[in-house]
């Protein structure tokens, strides 16, 4: 007497699904860079006049948008996946890939599942992002963003309370400012 255990075989990710995969990852791409370029673009355009008029060098720009390049993708990337799935899908219906996709009898579902789950792929990859990445470089970013405007420097504590140095020599706290709450409180004198 022969028993046979069958084997356990994932087919998964089949080639199909690394095709679709593959196909989500290049549009996400291309909108993404579309999107970060469009950003990019506008924000530069609002800044350059700060740029001409403190005259800030090249270097300090450069090392500006190498960090704040991290929030302009975090920014836009929900709308680049959204957007990408559109066009991932929208070009497989168009080239008759889902067609043939139903007739081999693979559900639309199942087409669907790489798409979906490159979709939490990249919702993991935006909180690792925010967590670990973000507070680093937009704190570089706000410090050489401040020397663009021609603010003076700013720090902030370990409440995030932010304080100002002013061109009078006193350090103003923007709680007290914002909050109009008695001036005597929210200046501090310089030693």
């Amino acid at each position: 007497m022969v028993v046979r255990i069958p084997r356990l075989s994932l087919r998964f990710p089949s080639l199909l699904d690394r095709y679709i995969a593959g196909a989500w990852v290049a549009n996400v791409a291309l909108v993404l860079l579309a999107f970060v370029s469009i950003y990019f673009l506008g924000e530069f355009m609002d800044l350059i006049d700060d740029i001409q008029q403190h005259k800030v060098p090249g270097k300090v720009i450069a090392h500006y948008y190498a960090f704040h390049i991290w929030h302009i993708g975090f920014t836009v990337a929900p709308i680049a996946v959204l957007v990408g799935v559109l066009v991932t899908l929208g070009l497989l219906a168009r080239r008759n890939e889902i067609t043939a996709m139903k007739a081999g009898g693979i559900s639309v579902y199942r087409a669907a599942g790489p798409v979906l789950g490159m979709g939490l792929l990249s919702s993991l990859l935006l909180y690792g992002m925010q967590e670990w990445i973000l507070p680093v470089t937009n704190k570089a970013a706000a410090a050489d963003r401040n020397v663009i405007k021609g603010r003076p420097a700013q720090s902030s504590d370990q409440f995030d309370r932010r304080w100002v140095l002013a061109s009078d020599d006193r350090f103003y706290n923007f709680d007290y400012i914002i909050e109009d709450k008695p001036p005597a409180r929210g200046v501090a004198e310089p030693t």
